[in-house]
């Protein structure tokens, strides 16, 4: 009788071990996050695809720096031909209708070569997943995120590309079709190391040091052949750039920086949104600008509060903080060149920092 019942317990004891043991993550795929391709670059986003990867929900961090571990998950990535495992830098975990997937960035400290991807979801841990990691692998992100067809692209900074003539707005923002003259910006991704960028301080561009350029063209149909000199300048940089992760409306934002071109101005620039449960969006967007060779300005308390507190957005288990979007940019001084064919030619270049952070 006493073995029957210890026989019994053995079995529930087994039972509820199973029941207990986590699901072993399943790694199927790990893509840049541009064209969602094989191979990836550091400093860049990539996707990992598979099941087990995470918690049922979507989280993310909403500031930089990026955090190693996000809701227990973690993506240490393992040279190939042996070494100490990297943790890559979390950007969403996102496990909702039967798709589960991760994506982070691979820090700009990461030498180019073969690697093992692993992910951690708690005490589980994938089997390795090998990749390779290029010094670069420049990619365009698309409208639908499916790795092919339209852009993702905005207008002067502020406007989406309009792709059809029935989108109307995307959540606050415009969108129209792009006219000549028009700014237009790519969102892409892996143009290289940023260690800068990994810290959360911004990123001033790429490809271009500080010295004399000359920019020649050969025209086309209704432009002639062009030719420009233009001179890029010291390296701008922004300081303290912590105070971008969280601001009290009520303190006023200080902003310090060095560099740039001591002739310009230095725009700094802002935004932050609400969208009430009734579905009503409330936004506010500012623009400042000092002399350059002030170093430092501070907007006002004023400005600040006449934004509203980044909020929340809930959905079932899920909540999300909505961030702002304040950025810092310096240009330099615009140099006319002449071209057949076009009333106005200018040369200039500019540092652009941006950030995401909370408005209190």
């Amino acid at each position: 009788m006493s073995k029957r019942n210890c026989l019994v317990c053995a079995a529930c004891a087994l039972f509820i071990a199973a029941a207990l043991s986590p699901q072993i993550p399943n790694v199927t795929a790990a893509l840049d996050a541009g064209a969602l391709t094989p191979n990836l670059a550091p400093g860049s986003v990539f996707a990992v695809k598979g099941t087990g990867l995470s918690a049922a929900g979507f989280f993310q961090p909403g500031v930089l720096p990026y955090p190693a571990v996000l809701n227990g998950v973690r993506i240490p990535l393992t040279p190939a031909s042996g070494g100490a495992a990297v943790d890559m830098m979390m950007v969403y975990d996102y496990n909702i209708g039967g798709v589960n997937q991760l994506a982070a960035v691979i820090p700009s400290t990461v030498p180019p070569g073969d690697y093992d991807v692993r992910v951690i979801n708690g005490e589980a841990t994938s089997a390795p997943f090998r990749t390779t990691v290029l010094a670069r692998k420049p990619g365009i992100v698309t409208a639908d995120a499916s790795g092919s067809g339209m852009a993702q692209a905005t207008l002067e900074g502020r406007l989406i590309l309009q792709r059809d003539p029935v989108m109307g707005k995307i959540g606050d923002f415009d969108a129209r079709p792009a006219h000549p003259g028009d700014r237009m910006d790519l969102w892409g991704t892996g143009p290289g190391a940023d260690v800068a960028a990994d810290s959360g301080a911004g990123t001033p561009g790429y490809g271009m040091d500080p010295g004399a350029f000359t920019v020649t063209g050969p025209g086309a149909s209704a432009v002639g052949a062009f030719r420009g000199n233009f001179a890029v300048p010291p390296e701008y940089m922004v300081a303290g750039t912590d105070a971008f992760k969280t601001v009290n409306r009520a303190s006023g934002l200080a902003v310090t920086w060095t560099g740039g071109d001591p002739d310009t101005l230095v725009f700094i620039s802002g935004s932050s949104f609400t969208t009430s449960a009734s579905g009503v969006t409330t936004s506010a967007t500012f623009q400042c600008c000092e002399n350059n060779t002030a170093g430092r300005s501070t907007v006002p308390v004023s400005v600040l509060q006449q934004l509203p507190a980044s909020s929340t957005f809930s959905a079932g288990p899920v909540t999300v903080v909505m961030p702002g979007s304040p950025g810092v940019s310096s240009i330099s001084e615009q140099v006319r060149a002449p071209a057949p064919g076009i009333d106005i030619f200018s040369l200039a270049s500019s540092y652009n920092y941006s950030f995401t952070l909370i408005y209190q």
